[in-house]
């Protein structure tokens, strides 16, 4: 998952940027080691490049960990749990993440939602179902004798979903023409939930938001849900195409923690480093609509069992926090193949153990 810089700049000029140091100090190398037998070196076997994390900004240290300089805490009235600026850290409870990432893989994905899949095997009904239940692609092509791909390898490579109208990254621009699945209301109103807190920072002595883009005038519409493994990137860019770039941008962290890059305007200017984990929440507004930010690198993290109970049985069939607004219907004669069942849970929780979620919601109408 590549996105490429929004400002137009060389290799060249982004080889030479402070950003991009950043994101070469971060991101996940391999090298080789080598070794000598009988007085010649030898190639040994590759291995991971230990990662100085030694600048990265982790809000999960306690309320009387030291900050930066250049960090906050605040204690918004009405509102349990810190609030930074830069940074919000309230770590949404454990069950309202899996409810999240298991909508993330049930629910969001589902047409007419786009998918990074779209361009090469239209839409896909029933992508979660069909990869528990270890079922094929009804590929149904001349040149592919053997079927379509086993459907738990698509989910692998999911990377992206949007909600709302689709972002067109070649052109830098939203369609709003073509067919789109609504922003569900759960996710509207968890973005004006945490805007809101954001807004509270007045009553903290610190304004945030424009007048426009308080609480009562902030519509979330669409989303894009980012699905990463391990190995995968987001190159620092600009969320710079909306129509009122007053209006916030939530981010809601989900999985394995990951390594944010907060810049500036331009990439000149040296990014901060931030440890976001699951559960956390990241707001952009104000200035920070116009900076550059971006993941360099997804650390690996034994994702912890969560508590689920009352949340709808053993798969996503259910009622409960499993089940999408639309159920889970899969589309007849997409996927080939008998298959057995997995516990849904089990199958949530070995997926999301080597891997992140962020959903990003916005306006943009």
């Amino acid at each position: 998952m590549q996105y490429g810089g929004a400002d137009g700049e060389d290799d060249g000029a982004l080889l030479r940027t402070a950003y991009r140091e950043a994101e070469k100090k971060y991101q996940l190398f391999r090298e080789r080691k080598v070794k000598m037998k009988h007085g010649k070196p030898k190639p040994g076997k590759l291995v991971i490049r230990p990662i100085d994390t030694s600048d990265v900004l982790d809000l999960h240290l306690g309320p009387k960990a030291p900050l930066p300089p250049e960090v906050f805490r605040h204690h918004v009235p009405n509102y349990d749990g810190p609030v930074y600026t830069f940074e919000r850290h309230p770590a949404l409870p454990a069950p309202q993440q899996f409810e999240l990432i298991a909508a993330a893989l049930m629910d969001y994905p589902e047409p007419p939602a786009h998918t990074n899949h779209d361009l090469q095997y239209g839409p896909l009904t029933g992508l979660w179902r069909a990869a528990r239940q270890g079922l094929r692609l009804n590929w149904g092509r001349k040149d592919d004798p053997h079927g379509g791909p086993p459907a738990s390898t698509l989910l692998h490579k999911l990377r992206w979903a949007t909600l709302g109208p689709q972002f067109d990254w070649t052109q830098r621009q939203y369609d709003f023409e073509s067919v789109y699945r609504r922003l569900p209301p759960s996710l509207e109103a968890l973005a004006k939930q945490l805007a809101a807190v954001v807004d509270g920072l007045e009553g903290a002595g610190l304004r945030v938001l424009p007048a426009a883009a308080a609480c009562g005038g902030y519509r979330p519409d669409a989303a894009i849900v980012n699905y990463y493994q391990q190995g995968d990137v987001l190159g620092g860019h600009l969320d710079d195409v909306e129509r009122d770039m007053a209006q916030p941008i939530v981010s809601v962290s989900l999985g394995c923690p990951a390594i944010f890059l907060m810049g500036g305007r331009t990439k000149h200017v040296a990014p901060s480093a931030l440890l976001l984990r699951g559960g956390d929440v990241l707001v952009l507004a104000g200035d920070a609509r116009t900076c550059y930010h971006g993941v360099p690198r997804i650390l690996e993290a034994n994702y912890p069992r969560v508590n689920v109970g009352g949340c709808g049985g053993d798969d996503g069939d259910g009622g409960g926090c499993c089940n999408g607004s639309g159920g889970f219907r899969a589309q007849e004669g997409c996927w080939d193949g008998q298959g057995g069942t997995f516990d849904g849970v089990d199958f949530i929780q070995g997926y999301i153990r080597s891997a992140r979620i962020n959903i990003s919601i916005r306006a943009v109408t």
